[in-house]
């Protein structure tokens, strides 16, 4: 599905799908895709110059952060969990996997039967490994 989002006075509305075709101006636009088909993805890639392969690393759940770039294109890729809380139940649909070193912050919920749940945050830092030589 591909969704385009414009900025209409001081609000943030959708774009009409009917209009999004070949030929449609991106510019200034905020571009949704969840789920697209081919023939979206090539409309969007044609569209705003923006490689099919970089589209789909940043459709891919399991790409890892990352920032790449290709001649004038800038692909800026992040990891963030998405949580689910239903008011008894707290699901990660993505669990944190860091492998660069960098700063993180790292969102949680602690749950037992008959305790209050206890939600929060933590900043973790993750250092650069000195590597070994073997």
């Amino acid at each position: 599905m591909l969704q385009v989002y414009t900025k209409l006075n001081k609000s943030i509305v959708s774009v009409d799908p009917d209009l999004v075709v070949e030929g449609f101006d991106f510019s200034g636009k905020w571009v949704h895709m969840s789920n697209p088909t081919d023939k979206e993805i090539e409309l969007v890639a044609g569209a705003t110059h923006v490689p099919e392969d970089m589209i789909k690393a940043a459709l891919d759940e399991e790409e890892r952060a990352r920032i790449e770039k290709e001649d004038d294109v800038l692909l800026a890729l992040t990891d963030i969990p998405i949580t689910e809380d239903d008011g008894e139940n707290y699901d990660l649909n993505a669990s944190p996997s860091y492998t660069d070193a960098g700063t993180y912050t790292v969102y949680y919920r602690v749950v037992k039967d008959n305790y209050d749940g206890v939600t929060g945050s933590a900043v973790v830092n993750i250092g650069k490994a000195d590597p070994t030589v073997t």
